[in-house]
């Protein structure tokens, strides 16, 4: 009788462990974590397939593009994209706000004139 009672509370007990003890994360520890997986990958964060098909709709019909160019492409988007919206979350935060808006990637246009390549 002792045995099978000590073996059911053991059980329980080590049951009772993993629920109490598990930890659980915020919001903001979800989004760092994805943010250092990003960081750390090499991969391309826009699909091949959009990009490309963002390039056939440019250039006329009858002109060809090697798969380097693509890439090459490809990987100057990838950086544009992501230094436009760095640049418009430090616009989110002068505002004291969390959350990006149009008016702060438009304000992030305006700060940065008509060099940069999109105001063209």
């Amino acid at each position: 009788m002792a045995s099978n009672r000590s073996r059911s509370t053991g059980e329980s007990i080590i049951w009772r462990r993993r629920n109490i003890y598990r930890r659980r994360y915020s919001y903001y520890d979800n989004i760092f974590r994805e943010i250092r997986h990003y960081q750390r990958t090499t991969n391309s964060l826009v699909p091949k397939a959009a990009i490309v098909r963002v390039i056939k709709s440019i250039l006329p019909q009858h002109i060809r593009i090697q798969r380097s160019a693509v890439e090459a492409l490809q990987e100057s988007v990838e950086v544009y994209i992501v230094q436009f919206l760095s640049d418009s979350d430090l616009c989110t935060f002068n505002a004291k706000r969390r959350t990006l808006m149009t008016k702060d990637m438009l304000l992030t246009r305006r700060i940065r004139g008509r060099a940069d390549i999109i105001n063209k």
